[in-house]
Parts: structure tokens; sequence; C-alpha cells
């Protein structure tokens, strides 16, 4: 059996021991974490058999805010599942409202009809079916878009495109941000230069918002319907996409579509035996240097979905070194940590710790037949030297902020 050395008092380790028992919330520190399991909808009577039609409903779309892709709806396992969406629901409660629904020329006083789906089932459901799981938190994005009707003017809050937006938005789980447009907005950044696709000027002004990407562009009416050409800024990276439909709700819808295919791309992890999740890993974690910060730590790293475990290992100084065993790859999980903004990764290195592996001696052992014949019979009285080796190990290096 291998034996590693570790550098952690006993007392430290029985303390954190401790603190590892602790329960926590998962969202607690992911603000921009957003709800992948609850749905609500307008329902005409509190029945069954309409609770059971609206729950396969709203299970397709909360299939689709887990994954970040319609494409989803297509596998078999995930059909199937839909099919029977009654037996996933955890809880569900209903709200009065002064709505109302017309069918078939009649009018019917209307409910929201909450629901509440049992996430680990769901997620099993991905797992075996090998497709993409994007965690709850989430990249938080401006969108700064301008259209024109009779001139060209902001895509604000409280207008169709702007409320269009946000509810496709919520749909799909993507957390975004709409500008003030107060007088501090217009003079940085005038409707004519979004229009003219002024990237420099649309990021400057976008420092305001401290958000994680920012979505800007023109929306103009073409051939009887509406087409969007939008930028997509990223981590000082510029993506450019267009998309194309008869309606403002539908382009808006693509609009979204296209947002959360892309984030999906980075951020969701497949379960597929390809991820190189196996490899050694350890988060090493500066200006740690008093114990409620190593508690906020921990406490922290439980919360991020993609890390299955973090185990203490070295407390040294102002620096904590923790083990984890992580879901997708490295490059995944470090981005999903600069989401929160409480990690800011300083370097990536490698370190080396040692392995000993005792050997075990026999009592005797036959030397070779000498030139004259005789064998000649060593006892061994010292044990052998054990095999040390060493063993590299990816480090991750943040600043607690």
């Amino acid at each position: 059996m291998s034996v590693f050395i570790r550098v952690l008092p006993v007392l430290l380790r029985c303390v954190f021991g401790l603190c590892c028992s602790i329960a926590f919330v998962q969202a607690a520190y992911a603000d921009k974490a957003i709800d992948l399991y609850t749905a609500d909808v307008l329902v005409i009577n509190q029945t069954s058999a309409v609770r059971n039609r609206a729950a396969v409903n709203e299970l397709a779309s909360v299939f689709v805010r887990m994954s970040g892709s319609r494409g989803v709806l297509q596998n078999p396992v995930v059909s199937n599942a839909i099919k029977n969406a009654s037996r996933y629901v955890d809880q569900f409660s209903y709200r009065s409202t002064n709505q109302e629904i017309t069918l078939a020329g009649t009018t019917y006083p209307a409910s929201v009809l909450l629901l509440n789906f049992a996430p680990s089932p769901l997620e099993a459901i991905l797992r075996e079916a090998q497709l993409p799981f994007w965690p709850a938190n989430r990249p938080e994005v401006l969108i700064w878009m301008a259209h024109s009707g009779d001139r060209q003017q902001y895509v604000e809050k409280n207008g169709f495109l702007g409320r269009a937006l946000s509810r496709a938005a919520s749909e799909r789980g993507l957390p975004t941000v709409m500008p003030l447009l107060d007088l501090q907005d217009r003079n940085i950044l005038p409707v004519a230069k979004i229009w003219a696709a002024d990237e420099r000027s649309i990021v400057n002004a976008a420092k305001r918002y401290t958000v994680d990407a920012v979505i800007s562009g023109r929306i103009r009416k073409q051939n009887g319907g509406y087409v969007a050409n939008f930028i997509l800024n990223h981590q000082g990276e510029s993506h450019y996409l267009q998309t194309s439909a008869d309606s403002q709700q539908a382009l808006a819808d693509n609009i979204i579509d296209e947002a959360s295919r892309f984030f999906a791309n980075i951020y969701a992890v497949t379960t597929n035996g390809s991820d190189n999740n196996n490899e050694n890993l350890q988060l090493v974690v500066n200006n740690s240097e008093s114990f409620p910060i190593y508690a906020k730590v921990l406490q922290y790293l439980q919360s991020v979905t993609l890390i299955e475990n973090a185990q203490l290992i070295t407390v040294d100084d102002n620096e904590l070194i923790f083990e984890v065993s992580h879901s997708g790859s490295v490059a995944q999980l470090q981005q999903t940590l600069a989401l929160d903004k409480k990690l800011i990764f300083v370097e990536q290195k490698t370190a080396y710790e040692k392995i000993i592996t005792p050997l075990e001696s026999p009592s005797t052992q036959l030397q070779p037949i000498t030139e004259d014949g005789l064998d000649d019979v060593l006892d061994i009285s010292q044990p052998l030297p054990p095999v040390v080796e060493e063993r590299a190990i990816q480090q991750l290096v943040f600043t607690w902020q």
C-alpha cells in the first residue's frame, strides 16, 4: 500500500473535519445561480389531468434549461422521461391570479401552477443519455442592443423587445441585465455606436455593470420579418452571430438560443468517459490567514457543482491546499470558478508529492550457486529500503477575494 506524506496538524484536521460535516445550501455562494427545476404555468383548473399535461410541457423546458440546447429533446431517454413527467414532480402548488385563459371562444379564470421537479433523477437521466448538463451557476449577460423603426433607438427593458428578451432568457436559465439607459449610459454609448458595432465603446460602457459577457447589436426589419446581427463579447473575445425570425418574440428566442448554446459549449459537462477528471488536481488558496476564511473557502468549494469532493490536505502559513475530484475538464472547472469572482486565478503549476511504498522482506534469501558448487544461505536481518517515488500533481493557484 502506498503511503502519502501529508502536512496537516492533527488539531486542524479534526476541526476541518467537523466543518465538512455541516450541510450547506448549494447556491449560498453562487450569486448568479438560477433555479433549473422550478416552472410555473397558467392553468384553467386544478384537476390532475390538467396538471399532468402541464408537467409534460414544463419538464421539456426544464431539460432544455438544464442542457442549454433544444436538441436534448430529440434523445429517446429524455423524450420517454417527458412522457412520464408527473413521476418527476417533487412538489406542486397553486396561486390565484387575475388572469384568464380563452379556449375555443370560452374564457376561464386562470390559476398559476407551480411545479418543482426533483433534481437528482433528472440529472441522472442526462448522465444515462450522455447528454450535457449545464450547472446552475451561469454567466451574467448584459444585453445592449438597438432596433430601427422610424429611427434607430435603444432596446429598452420595458419595451416589447426588452421584455421578450428577458422572458426568453428566464426560460433558458440565462441571467441577464438590461442597461439603465440613464444620462450616463446615453452619453457614453449613443445608440449610433451600438448600430455601428463600435466594440471598444460598447465594452467600455459595459464595465459599469460588472457582468461576465455582453450581447450587443442591431435588429431591423427585412423581407417581412426581422434580422438581428449581434456580437457576443466574452473573456476578451468577440463572436459574431446572426439570426432571423418572422416575429420579434421569435427573434428574441433565437438570440437567447444562440447565446445559451454558446455558453453551454463552454460550461456544460458531459459524462461520457472522455472528460479528463481522474487526473490529480489540487487547488491552492492564498490569502487565507484566519479560521473564518478557512471555513468560507471550504463552504464555497462545497457549493460548486463541478466539485464532487474537496479534501483539505495542507495548511501552511496563509495557504490552503485542497485535493479535489471534479466533473468535466480542468478548464471547465477554472471557467466556473471564475464566474463567482471569489477565487481569483493566479497561475497553474505542477507540484510533486513523495510516495513511499514499503517492501516486504523475506526471512531468508538463496544466493546463486557459487563456482565451488556451494549454496550460501544468507539471513536477512535488515528490512529492504522502501521505494520512494514522486507523483506529479497539477495545481491551480488562487487568491481568496
